[in-house]
């Protein structure tokens, strides 16, 4: 057995690779889905993962969690916030954010209750303080980086007041956290901006001030033990969410009784303030109308008396002119005189003025010292409490400090104990000179070998059998020191692991003891810091309490001396005020004594003119006064009207919030509680959804694997048989039964059979799984994934080999071993030699080559060769052409379904109809610059039955139908023929058409949202790739269900040059009441590139291993061509072909052959790429049906060159056949 392995080692190694691909590719596959599940479903029961989300429209309350916490079957509950809002991080303002709640109370504990979701921490730590917060792993801001720790996020201005949902505006970045909640790169969908959440923050639940709670998350007793991808945890997580479901309604009602009665009181209250405010501003227009007829008064009296002055004035001018006129002489010597007197009694004055002044600034010097005094003696009276009681406080401190300080010494010694008992310093010695020995052991091994591969290759010899033979003493040794390397290398080995164990344990021995000491050394820093800051504030309140009392002992005098003093400066005054008037009286008796009759003239005169002056001053005073009060009025009146509109604008304000909350009021319904499984969040089924996918294309491709290598493994054993018929012969004429001479070809199968499964499965459950994971890794942030060795899929794949490996053995063996050992002994007769088709061809056979005519005979002579052949290239190339034809058909559907059939650019859904009428809403959508366009339309997900199958689909209804072939293209995939919507039916897509049976003209009922019935006519088929759609018209819909329709979504298109909407359109279209969320095309397009692009790594993986396995058919084949058929090249040889003949002669053929099978694999390729995508579609997808020509010819490419690669492999051989072989045994 062993001389016939070497003998046909490459056969062997032939087989052993068919089967290792077959093998490795269906355990690998197959493997993945398991693999990926394990996978995500550790990391929830790591994560402690919530089975159940249960939300509300109106929040939930803590008689909500104590509800739920008390159904059977519920064993973890956490009530928990969250909220979408704008952020501003740096420059980058307005960052779409959603904000979750933390239990920080929990989240240090060893043992937490009630934390589910739990966080890993990637980078920092995790929030424990108000203003702390945590950003979740991927946090790319429109390509500006990611935040890191310690940048600072404040919640912007454009979110309004948040008073009512957050406590803190301001948090600074502690941490870079991984969940298992966001875990995907796909976007979460956000009711503010452009939609699309950009950010996800965790903080303290301290910081919300929301009265509800957003969410609350419940984990279901027993559920971790299961797979959450089975059927039993399902059925668990189902049955509890029923129970949850039965406590809803009385919950729900009561939620709803507590809202009402709150907003009925908050509506009562906010009339009040209306009739309140409305008296309020009532009396202050009131007031000011007051005010403007006073000053309206007050301009009219003004007037009056500038026209009174104004005559005065003229008739002073008169007289004084007169006065004037009459006046003889001047003023006389006494006249001077009394004018100096009078000079003198102006500078008295000037005086009296200046020390009047003096003294006020004395006095206000006085009151700032008396306040100056007051301010401390408060400072006084507030600092002596606080001393006594840092007094009081400190020495407690201190006295806790001791004992801190020995119970952590005591937790030194009691580690340092620990550490001794355990020969921690020791088993770590020892784990290290273990470690050194290893690694010097294998440094000898290594060398040792590297002699060893020396000396073969000196020796020009393969085996170390052969060098032995050659070189005996040389070899030995070499060897010998080899094997006494390793010896020494697996004894090092043994003993690392040996230290290595022990040094583990120490550290587990001593794990406890160092926990309490850090705990202890942690607490006595915390006291000491304490300790610290309480005599450092003690002091310095000391300090402040000595410099108060100071000052009040210095300031107290000073005061007391500047009364005294102010005293004396009034009574100075008055005596100086007393003497000028005594000066006053002696003029005035002067001017009567001493003035003469043309003195007193002219004084009058002059006196006359300062009156006029004065009147004519006080007249020009007067005038721009009444000027100015004349605009004050003008401005008050303005002002007036401006208040009154405000007012009455507020008002209208108050009463518009008055009239929408009692619409709201009478518009609230008792809610209901939506209780959602896992797969309901964004990342969960976007990777559930891709391991179904997965699975589909991994469970039905590696069956065609299997069904090559079983052609290859007979045609390998059927000719292996054929060319050992001798032997077979000589063994049945000695006595040998057929069984053991079968066995013999069985155990060689089995054995390359075994072989190739373990290599097989070392690829598959290795490699493969690692591969695929890793183009995944660009989508999900899973750490830890679990690459399984599955025993089931292990022995399916090598059984499976085993069995058409042994069913082609047998098959090859009976036919053989059914003649007599005699008619064995001789050669097989050589196929009966006809004339072919080609010759009766006269004109083209007379044309040929001799070389032409020879191959042209052998391909049809040798018709098992023939058809082996062919069908083995054929079924390669399927293979291939399938490959590429998938990697077409799932990278089309993005293109095709939101380019070609999707021609819109963003969805807008409302939770009210009322939101199309709204003004702010009609304003946005009708802006030319934002929308080009844009239609209403209604649909809702229902669920039907047809022929007991039952279906997802979405009924589709536009405004107007005669607008939609501006936003959904409805065409014919095959034709491309326009597929119309009219009245006479509905038009279905092309999947649910295909998995129902429907066509045009049979019927179909559908049940609406409102559990009303309708039947309808199919008139049209569309093409359709993503999602189950029915479209139909308004008046359809309402003729079949008699409702009037109800609108909850808007299509939209977009300018040409605009790429993504706006962001401030967006977020003004969100802030519309009745709106919301606005879903972007073009985000849901990148989203489904990510997977298509996962998904092609897979597709690539199937393209490799089916060329790899094209190439060992090709290899395979043209091996056992050659070797069959050793006599027949040898006899060509003797009759003088040169070398390049023979190739010629070989390669021709098998050129021939290779054309053959590739063309036949290009169309087989093409039923066999249409039978796996309708096998592996999953129910809400349909696969694109073409494959394109690039695939094709990518495909033929490759057989040749796989072809072209083993004729350069077989030239060697081909070469080394003597031609003595042809003399060996007659043929």
């Amino acid at each position: 057995m062993l001389r016939t392995m070497k003998g046909t080692f490459s056969r062997f190694i032939a087989i052993a690779a068919i089967v290792a691909l077959g093998v490795g590719l269906l355990s690998g596959l197959m493997a993945m889905p398991i693999d990926m599940r394990t996978t995500i479903d550790e990391y929830f029961d790591r994560q402690n993962m919530h089975d159940l989300r249960i939300v509300s429209p109106l929040g939930l309350t803590d008689d909500d969690v104590a509800a739920i916490a008390a159904v059977d079957g519920v064993d973890e509950v956490m009530p928990a916030y969250m909220t979408d809002m704008f952020v501003d991080a740096g420059e980058k303002k307005n960052i779409v954010t959603r904000i979750h709640s933390l239990p920080t109370g929990q989240i240090e504990e060893k043992e937490p209750e009630n934390y589910l979701n739990r966080l890993d921490v990637v980078e920092g730590r995790l929030p424990i303080q108000r203003n702390e917060c945590v950003l979740v792993e991927g946090n790319v801001i429109d390509g500006t980086g990611p935040l890191s720790v310690g940048n600072t996020l404040t919640i912007a201005a454009t979110n309004g007041d948040v008073s009512g949902t957050l406590a803190d505006t301001e948090f600074k970045i502690v941490g870079i956290v991984r969940t298992s909640y966001y875990f995907s790169v796909d976007r979460e969908s956000a009711t503010i901006g452009d939609g699309i959440v950009a950010l996800k923050m965790y903080v303290g639940e301290e910081s919300f001030s929301q009265e509800a709670y957003s969410e609350i998350f419940a984990t279901v007793a027993g559920a971790q033990a299961l797979d959450s991808a089975s059927d039993e945890y399902q059925a668990a997580v189902d049955a509890v969410a029923d129970r949850v479901e039965a406590v809803s309604g009385a919950r729900c009602t009561a939620r709803y009784n507590e809202v009402k009665t709150d907003t009925e009181q908050k509506l009562a209250d906010a009339r009040q303030e209306l009739e309140d405010a409305k008296a309020e501003a009532a009396e202050k227009l009131s007031d000011a109308e007051e005010q403007l007829d006073e000053g309206r008064a007050e301009l009219e009296d003004a007037q009056a008396q500038l026209d009174s002055a104004k005559k005065q004035i003229a008739s002073g001018e008169k007289e004084l002119q007169a006065n004037k006129e009459s006046l003889p002489g001047t003023l006389t010597q006494k006249q001077q005189e009394l004018a100096a007197g009078q000079a003198a009694l102006i500078d008295a004055k000037a005086q009296i003025e200046e020390n009047e002044a003096l003294l006020n600034d004395k006095k206000q010097e006085l009151a700032d010292a008396k306040a100056q005094l007051a301010a401390a003696k408060q400072l006084v009276e507030t600092l002596e409490p606080t001393v006594a009681e840092g007094e009081a406080r400190l020495p407690e401190l201190a006295a806790a400090l001791p004992a801190l300080r020995e119970a952590a010494a005591a937790a030194q010694e009691t580690y340092d104990a620990a550490a001794a008992a355990a020969d921690l310093s020791g088993k770590q010695a020892a784990y290290e000179a273990a470690q050194a020995r290893a690694n010097t052991a294998q440094s000898e091994r290594d060398a040792a070998q590297a002699q060893v591969d020396a000396g073969m290759g000196a020796a020009g010899c393969a085996t170390e059998d052969e060098w032995l033979a050659t070189e005996p003493d040389a070899a030995k040794a070499a060897i010998d020191a080899r094997d006494a390397a390793q010896a020494e290398l697996d004894a090092a080995n043994a003993a690392l692991s040996t230290a290595q164990a022990e040094y583990s344990a120490a550290q587990t021995a001593v794990a406890p003891a160092k926990a309490a000491l850090d705990a202890a050394n942690a607490q006595l820093a915390s006291a000491q810091a304490a300790y610290d800051t309480s005599s450092a504030a003690l002091a310095a309140a000391r300090t402040q309490l000595d410099a108060a009392k100071k000052q009040i002992a210095e300031a107290e005098p000073q005061i007391a001396e500047g009364e005294k003093q102010l005293a004396d400066g009034e009574k100075q005054l008055a005596a100086a005020k007393k003497q000028v008037l005594e000066a006053e009286k002696q003029i005035a008796s002067g001017e009567t004594a001493l003035s003469l009759a043309p003195g007193l003239a002219q004084l009058q005169l002059e006196l006359a003119q300062s009156k006029l002056d004065s009147a004519k001053a006080q007249y020009e005073d007067g005038l721009a006064q009444l000027e100015d009060g004349k605009a004050e009025l003008e401005d008050g009146e303005a002002e007036y009207e401006k208040q009154k509109k405000d007012v009455e604008q507020q008002l209208a304000d108050a009463e518009a919030e008055i009239a929408d909350g009692e619409q709201k009021l009478a518009e609230l319904e008792v809610p209901e509680w939506m209780i959602l499984d896992r797969t309901s969040h964004v990342s969960a089924s976007s990777y559930l959804s891709n391991v179904d996918k997965l699975e589909a294309i991994t469970t039905v491709f590696p069956i065609f694997f299997f069904l090559v290598a079983a052609l290859v493994a007979l045609t390998t054993m059927t000719r292996m048989v054929e060319e050992e018929r001798l032997q077979i012969g000589t063994l049945k004429a000695l006595g040998y039964k057929r069984g053991q001479i079968m066995f013999k070809y069985l155990f060689y199968a089995w054995v390359a059979t075994l072989v190739g499964g373990a290599a097989g499965l070392a690829f598959g459950f290795t490699v493969i799984p690692i591969v695929i994971w890793n183009a995944y890794g660009t989508m999900y942030t899973i750490p830890g994934f679990r690459c399984l060795f599955h025993a089931s899929l292990a022995v399916l794949g090598v059984g499976a080999a085993l069995l058409c490996t042994s069913a082609a053995t047998l098959n090859a063996c009976g036919q053989t071993l059914k003649e007599w050992a005699s008619q064995l002994l001789l050669p097989k007769a050589p196929e009966a030699g006809k004339r072919i088709l080609l010759e009766r061809i006269t004109p083209v056979w007379k044309r040929m080559k001799f070389t032409h005519k020879v191959t042209a005979r052998n391909l049809f002579r040798y018709k098992k060769r023939f058809f082996m052949t062919v069908i083995g290239v054929a079924g390669c190339t399927s293979l291939l052409v399938t490959g590429f034809g998938l990697k077409d058909s799932i990278s089309d559907i993005v293109s095709k379904q939101f380019g070609k059939v999707f021609t819109y650019d963003f969805l807008v859904t409302l939770r009210k109809e009322s939101a199309l009428k709204d003004a702010g809403f009609q304003r946005l959508m009708d802006d030319p610059e934002q929308v080009t366009s844009y239609l209403p339309v209604q649909q809702e997900r229902i669920s039907l039955d047809v022929d007991g199958q039952s279906y997802d689909v979405y009924l589709f209804v536009p405004e107007d139908e005669a607008r939609l072939d501006n936003f959904i293209d409805l065409h014919e995939r095959k034709s491309g023929a326009a597929v119309p919507l009219t009245d006479d039916g509905v038009v279905i897509t092309e999947k649910f058409s295909d998995e129902a049976g429907l066509s045009p003209g049979d019927t179909l009922t559908l049940e609406n949202g409102e559990g009303r019935e309708g039947t309808f006519t199919v008139t049209g088929v569309a093409e359709n790739y993503v999602e189950n759609y029915v479209y139909m018209t308004p008046s359809v819909y309402e003729d079949a269900y008699g409702s009037a329709l109800e609108y909850n979504s808007v299509l939209g298109i977009l300018p040409d040059d605009a790429q993504d909407v706006d962001e401030a359109f967006s977020t003004s279209l969100l802030e519309v009441d009745g709106v919301a969320g606005l879903t972007q095309m073009s985000s849901m397009r990148s989203s489904l590139d990510d997977t298509i692009a996962s998904i092609n790594y897979v597709v690539y993986v199937i393209i490799l291993c089916a060329g790899m396995l094209a190439f060992v058919v090709l290899y395979n084949l043209m091996n056992i061509n050659i070797t069959e058929r050793t006599k027949e090249i040898a006899t060509i040889k003797v009759l003088g072909f040169f070398e390049r003949e023979v190739e010629a002669y070989v390669y021709r053929e098998s050129n021939v052959l290779t054309v053959i099978g590739m063309l036949l694999g290009l169309v087989g390729g093409i039923f066999l790429h249409m039978f796996i995508m309708r096998t592996v579609e999953v129910d809400m997808v349909m696969f694109g049906r073409d494959i394109k020509p690039l695939s094709f010819l990518l495909s033929a490419v490759l057989t040749v060159a796989f072809s072209l690669l083993v004729n350069l492999g077989m030239k060697r051989k081909l070469r080394n056949i003597s031609m003595v072989e042809s003399m060996k045994a007659p043929e």
